[in-house]
């Protein structure tokens, strides 16, 4: 039988605030092809002269478990701010904020449920803008 034909893995960028936490989101997220993602701390001329951010992935989930830091400075550091709008952003963070689906950028409690984050990375992976 069929099963018509196979997708292809969502590629997913992360960027968490905490190696645990990255670890847990791969785990999680193991049928996913996952990206190396930036620290937190390094600035955004160090990431342009890496030739960061690499292209083609389908999802940004910036994960701020335990950071104080805001999810626009954290973008900012990353060097992602240019992917806002373009890619579908995925933010897991303690600190409640108005999402913008129709801008691609969307907010999952911190903390979550890992089934739900999940269902949420393949549904918005599968959402480019």
């Amino acid at each position: 039988m069929d099963a018509g034909p196979a997708q292809a893995e969502p590629n997913v960028l992360v960027l968490c605030d905490d190696d645990l936490l990255h670890e847990i989101i791969a785990l999680c997220l193991r049928d996913c092809v996952l990206q190396a993602a930036p620290l937190l701390s390094r600035r955004p001329e160090e990431a342009q002269q890496d030739r960061w951010p690499p292209e083609g992935y389908d999802l940004i989930v910036l994960a701020l478990g335990a950071s104080r830091v805001e999810p626009l400075v954290a973008l900012t550091r990353a060097a992602l701010l240019d992917c806002v709008g373009v890619t579908p952003l995925l933010v897991i963070s303690h600190r409640a904020f108005e999402a913008d689906p129709a801008a691609g950028i969307y907010h999952m409690p911190f903390p979550f449920d890992v089934r739900e984050l999940g269902r949420q990375v393949h549904r918005l992976a599968g959402a480019r803008l």
